[in-house]
């Protein structure tokens, strides 16, 4: 793999820090879930979330190629949930295209920047080339069912139109900073702002800046003491640190969705 430019690297990094905060308000979404009620319950969960993103940490480490498939489904499905919210198999299949529009577009480089996060290169490209048959496939469906159903899925045909073009356009790491920063994580804010109540909105901005923080400092540790070279020190600590605070993060909402779908 080519070594990553300036532009690309301040890119990813930024839309990596902007994208932080929207998983600070899981603190909340176990609140409405009934995890914790009192300090000490919101103690006890804190410890348990982060142990499950260091066991996610973990498990990359031993299984890096298996981690990364399962990384990518619940990615897609949980990126597809912004469209569609209560039809998790259009979901799933609206991440795939999420998700597979830079493996189709740029195969190589992708499987290069996946055995830069310790990804064996033979099993990088058998990702690659299972996410490729599953974005055509995921195509297929949103197609015929953005197609019958136009007036109401303008902003998903919107949203693939913008997608293609990016994929086509940018590095696959600036698309996938660009889709996160300037689509998912502003849509996430804005719509876990909506539920928080006002004692919650004002303590809201503390506890994301807090949480934001800390990781970014924990980030900084691990690239100061890893013995990876700079582009993989880099990669490793995004891709699986976005892992280990996001696969949490996801599984989080779909409670959340699968209870808000047994309310309506």
């Amino acid at each position: 793999m080519t070594e990553l430019s300036f532009l690309v690297t301040l890119v990813l990094v930024l839309a990596v820090i902007a994208g932080l905060p929207h998983g600070a308000f899981d603190v909340y979404i176990a609140n409405r879930l009934g995890f914790w009620r009192t300090q000490g319950q919101l103690v006890n969960w804190l410890i348990g979330y982060t142990l499950a993103a260091l066991a996610i940490v973990g498990l990359w480490l031993l299984a890096p190629a298996i981690s990364l498939g399962l990384f990518l489904l619940i990615s897609a499905l949980h990126f597809g949930r912004d469209h569609y919210p209560q039809q998790s198999l259009y979901a799933l299949c609206l991440g795939f295209i999420i998700l597979g529009l830079p493996l189709l577009v740029e195969p190589l480089l992708v499987a290069s920047i996946f055995s830069h996060i310790l990804v064996p290169e033979s099993q990088a490209q058998a990702v690659v080339t299972l996410f490729q048959g599953l974005a055509i496939i995921g195509s297929l469906v949103i197609l015929a069912e953005v197609l019958l159903h136009f007036n109401k899925r303008k902003s998903t045909f919107l949203l693939l139109m913008l997608l293609l073009a990016a994929a086509v356009l940018f590095h696959p790491l600036v698309y996938f900073a660009l889709f996160f920063a300037l689509s998912h994580s502003p849509n996430h804010l804005r719509e876990q702002w909506q539920r928080l109540n006002t004692p919650q909105k004002q303590q809201a901005p503390w506890v994301i800046l807090a949480l934001t923080v800390v990781p970014i400092l924990a980030a900084v540790a691990v690239l100061f003491y890893s013995s990876l070279t700079w582009d993989s020190k880099l990669l490793s600590v995004i891709f699986i640190g976005i892992a280990a605070l996001t696969v949490p993060h996801m599984f989080l909402l779909e409670l959340e969705y699968r209870a808000t779908c047994q309310e309506s």
